[in-house]
């Protein structure tokens, strides 16, 4: 494919991307995510099947992991692939729980609950765990 066919600094495929267009809550539709400076850090998509399936499994949106949640899912994918097994988000499931972490800021005086990056990974309590990080 060449660099014709790319959209905003070759992130994305054209038409595969949207602006906010004048929205001042992100409103994702089911096949979109929110995403900030994600792309700093080289992250990329389509992302691995095993993120889709895991945020499918645990109903949540890209912009309410924190950056850890991606390094949960990157170290469980590449402690699968180095053992020569492939990543199945079911697994990933049978070691992780989703952890909250609220956050609320004063807007005007008044307290609101954040929505973005509350969310992480930790290993469910009583679980072997194949690389602890």
């Amino acid at each position: 494919m060449n660099l014709d066919s790319f959209a905003w600094s070759g992130w994305f495929v054209r038409d595969a991307a949207r602006p906010l267009e004048g929205e001042t809550v992100p409103d994702s539709h089911d096949d979109e995510v929110v995403v900030y400076k994600f792309f700093d850090a080289r992250l990329r998509f389509p992302p691995h099947p095993l993120v889709i399936g895991v945020m499918k499994r645990f109903n949540l949106k890209f912009h309410q992991l924190n950056p850890s949640s991606f390094v949960k899912l990157s170290i469980y994918i590449w402690g699968c692939k180095s053992q020569g097994v492939e990543p199945d988000h079911e697994g990933f499931v049978h070691l992780h729980q989703v952890h909250s972490q609220p956050r609320k800021i004063n807007v005007n005086g008044k307290a609101v609950l954040l929505q973005f990056g509350v969310y992480t990974f930790v290993y469910r309590h009583g679980v072997e765990v194949p690389v602890q990080a």
